[in-house]
């Protein structure tokens, strides 16, 4: 991963942040139990690294940038997988582009280790952010399918509203759920208690782990020497079923909080451009 990473950080246009995430255990489970035909080694998201970019312009400039670059036969990585969700949505309104990328050079063991490489822009990573937060919240993983309807629609009107695609009646069902079940005023009012975090950290590796039940959030700061530390905590409290934890890789807490704000119940960003849309309509 660290070859991409390398890579990546310095094609242009230069992303906000990158960010490089190992797959949360329970996530991994999740998927197994979602695909039963699905085995451990066919996952292609195990490792996974996140640019954001300022816009979509140059979210996708870098994105065809990096397919024109790893079409390169000489590279140990080749993309194996394009999703482009920024033309084609999902059905739950996320946007961003994801690239799967495997080893078909190098070690043996690596061959079969495949890294994910998500390119978002800031409204689409901000709409993301909002719906891992609620998600949180409510107990029910709208990434995956679950939750109630009317959660569900909320947040794909939403998503078509930040990209300019919503009509009249889009903004009436938006308004009218909003009302209803006060989802901007619930993710606002979210309130996380944070354990002390020195911002002068300039740790290579952190574990942060939201304790759901106390909304009570840890941070663990490890180097590149205790990285099996960290691996073992990481396992120690995925085992429990009300800690939501994550180990990654980012060289600083700013950007940390810019990467995973849902970890810091943080959809500010969000509220504000949703009730900036709302206004001009």
């Amino acid at each position: 991963m660290n070859t991409l990473i390398n890579t990546i950080k310095n094609k242009t246009p230069k992303p906000l942040f990158i960010a490089r995430r190992l797959k949360r255990l329970s996530s991994i489970k999740n998927k197994l139990k979602r695909f039963s035909s699905m085995q451990l080694d066919r996952m292609q998201d195990i490792g996974g690294i996140r640019a954001v970019f300022k816009n979509k312009e140059q979210a996708k400039e870098y994105f065809e940038k990096i397919q024109t670059l790893y079409t390169n036969q000489k590279r140990a990585l080749k993309i194996t997988k394009i999703n482009d969700y920024v033309n084609q949505p999902k059905e739950d309104g996320y946007r961003g582009y994801h690239l799967v990328f495997e080893y078909h050079k190098g070690k043996e063991d690596l061959k079969t280790y495949k890294i994910e490489f998500q390119i978002r822009d800031l409204n689409q990573h901000y709409w993301a952010t909002a719906v891992e937060i609620f998600s949180l919240v409510s107990k029910h993983n709208l990434k995956s399918g679950e939750g109630e309807i009317e959660h569900k629609s909320f947040f794909y009107l939403c998503s078509k509203l930040i990209h300019n695609e919503a009509d009249d009646k889009d903004l009436k069902q938006m308004i009218k759920l909003n009302q209803k079940h006060k989802f901007l005023s619930l993710l606002s009012s979210i309130n996380l208690a944070f354990s002390k975090i020195d911002t002068k950290q300039k740790d290579l590796y952190y574990l942060i782990a939201l304790h759901l039940n106390q909304k009570q959030l840890s941070f663990y700061p490890f180097n590149q020497n205790d990285l099996k530390h960290a691996s073992l905590l990481y396992k120690e409290l995925e085992k429990d079923e009300n800690i939501n934890a994550v180990l990654v890789d980012i060289d600083s807490v700013k950007n940390l909080k810019k990467a995973y704000p849902n970890y810091f119940g943080n959809a500010k960003e969000f509220i504000k451009l949703v009730e900036k849309k709302l206004a001009k309509n």
